[in-house]
């Protein structure tokens, strides 16, 4: 008889020590949540409490208190009626916020890279070359045209990781060339065929920096589209000036951090057809910050 009351005290004892004190979910309704708990809990305004009922979780944050009731507002997560929650202990919501947090700004800056989003602007010199087959009856020639121009461009750029980066760009081109042939088959029956042709231009570019640091060196390749702008020429075919794009890949170069310098090569293609063929290489340099 005295070892089963040393027994049953000893049980008594182990149970007090071990049981956990209960709340449970009474309410919940638009965001917010009613807790109940028995009198071996304490809780007060800006506790933490986190319920569940196996299925669902809530993070509940005690906002009032009366009693032994309390009404707080489910930061995430679905409260539900029934839900039963434990408290959370307020060091280790801080550290786990912390270091979720550090996490995530880890995770951010390896995808991202330090810096979210430059801004910037090129000017570049465009030397291009168009080859056009004409023909007039029996008569075919070729016209070799090249020249000079300039082109304008602002970009914006988003690095993705520490070595990669995604740019998209708006900007004025020319493609301005000019060449004599042998017959008179250009328009006007001359032999001095001309072709100037302005372009709105927007494109996307995705670079790789193969050397890295205050001075940089990269490989990028993409595409871009382009809208014709009043073309003035005697070899073409002005109704047959359209939207048309472009293939690019190039090398570039750029100093400094905060606000960079770069200076890139850029070897743009544009779709043959059978009778024209149309390519400029464009030096450029210009700012980002």
């Amino acid at each position: 008889m005295k070892l089963l009351r040393i027994g049953s005290a000893f049980l008594f004892l182990f149970c007090s020590l071990f049981a956990q004190a209960e709340i449970t979910v009474i309410k919940a309704e638009k965001g917010k949540a009613v807790i109940q708990f028995d009198s071996s809990e304490s809780l007060k305004k800006g506790d933490k409490v986190r319920a569940t009922d196996g299925a669902n979780e809530a993070l509940i944050i005690v906002s009032k208190v009366k009693g032994n009731k309390g009404v707080g507002k489910v930061k995430t997560g679905e409260a539900k009626k029934g839900m039963k929650a434990t408290k959370m202990d307020s060091s280790k919501t801080k550290s786990t916020t912390a270091k979720t947090s550090r996490e995530s700004e880890g995770l951010g800056a390896a995808f991202l890279g330090k810096k979210k989003l430059r801004w910037g602007a090129f000017a570049g010199i465009n030397m291009s070359t168009m080859q056009v087959k004409l023909t007039s009856g029996a008569t075919t020639n070729t016209a070799d045209m090249t020249g000079t121009s300039f082109g304008l461009k602002g970009f914006g750029e988003i690095p993705v990781g520490s070595n990669l980066w995604i740019r998209g760009g708006l900007g004025y081109e020319m493609i301005d060339v000019k060449g004599t042939i042998t017959d008179p088959l250009c328009q006007v029956n001359t032999t001095a065929c001309v072709a100037q042709l302005p372009f709105m231009e927007i494109d996307g570019i995705g670079g790789w920096n193969f050397f890295t640091g205050k001075f940089k060196m990269n490989a990028f390749g993409g595409a871009g589209l382009l809208f014709p702008m009043s073309p003035v020429t005697n070899a073409l075919d002005t109704g047959s000036i359209k939207q048309s794009a472009s293939i690019k890949f190039g090398v570039g170069m750029s100093f400094g951090r905060k606000i960079a310098y770069p200076v890139e090569l850029e070897y743009n293609m544009l779709p043959a057809s059978a009778d024209v063929k149309t390519s400029f290489i464009q030096i450029r340099g210009g700012f980002s910050f």
